[in-house]
């Protein structure tokens, strides 16, 4: 546990889709009863600049919007909707999901990574490994692998 936080540092990873907001909903609520600060994550691909023999042009990439500007939002809501009053931190970073949740719960020296148990919807299991089961594989700390089947619907 961080020496400057009184109480668990907890990182949760969001996306905005219903399953995802189970898992921010139940790390929020171990912040609320036990003090400590949240850290509100998403991972973004980073928009290419440009790709072999095409340039994107400023103005295109402009319309388009930034992948961090769409996290932010998505982070900026879960924080006002689902954890008001709580210390909370928002992280945008680059990468896969499960490889950006360790990145940031190493860096902020978290007690527990919160993370949903749904695999993608069309990968059977034998195929696709879920960002829990990453997760739990890497974390340094520990991980509590919330059941959102009922989120889902």
């Amino acid at each position: 546990m961080s020496d400057s936080i009184e109480g668990p540092v907890v990182v949760v990873g969001t996306d905005g889709s219903p399953t995802a907001t189970e898992a921010v909903r139940r790390a929020a609520g171990i912040v609320r009863a036990r003090g400590g600060r949240l850290h509100l994550v998403t991972a973004v691909d980073a928009l290419p600049r440009s790709a072999p023999g095409i340039d994107i042009p400023d103005e295109l990439v402009a319309r388009i919007g930034s992948p961090g500007l769409r996290a932010d939002d998505i982070l900026r809501r879960a924080a006002e909707v689902l954890a008001v009053g709580l210390d909370v931190e928002i992280h945008v970073e680059s990468g896969e999901v499960a490889d950006v949740l360790t990145r940031v719960a190493d860096a902020v020296t978290a007690d527990v990574i919160v993370v949903g148990n749904q695999r993608p919807a069309l990968m059977p299991k034998f195929i696709a490994r879920s960002v829990s089961d990453r997760v739990s594989q890497h974390a340094r700390c520990d991980v509590l692998v919330v059941n959102t089947d009922g989120a889902a619907a």
